[in-house]
């Protein structure tokens, strides 16, 4: 798979010094200036509202998965939204909510939603 597939930067000397000494690394394990760190997945989690919300994004080299798991690519905006190697990310989607809304004693509840059922609404 070709690196620009993924999102990644490369590292420098200053970078690969601060990795090796926080993560104490040294030897073959050592990273080297010139190596790159690539983006393979990420959760980010947010309460900007009042209910929290995780998102999840992976590599998967934009293709649909098997058997219709969380992370079609059958609904992504076409390539002049999303491009380069973003195209080959899926994302899946989780919020935290009180049931009923207007009960503050009500019961947690968790939904996982794909983005493809949210795609149109999420990304235009």
């Amino acid at each position: 798979m070709p690196l620009n597939a993924f999102y990644y930067v490369q590292i420098d000397a200053a970078e690969a010094a601060t990795i090796n000494t926080l993560s104490k690394l040294a030897g073959t394990a050592a990273v080297q200036a010139g190596d790159f760190q690539v983006l393979v997945t990420m959760h980010i989690t947010t309460k900007e509202i009042a209910n929290w919300t995780w998102a999840t994004f992976w590599w998967q080299n934009g293709k649909n998965p098997p058997n219709d798991f969380p992370g079609s690519v059958a609904d992504m905006p076409d390539a002049h939204k999303i491009k380069g190697p973003w195209r080959n990310f899926a994302m899946c989607i989780s919020d935290s909510m009180v049931v009923p809304a207007t009960n503050p004693n009500g019961s947690r509840s968790s939904a996982s939603v794909p983005i493809s059922k949210r795609a149109r609404r999420v990304c235009s």
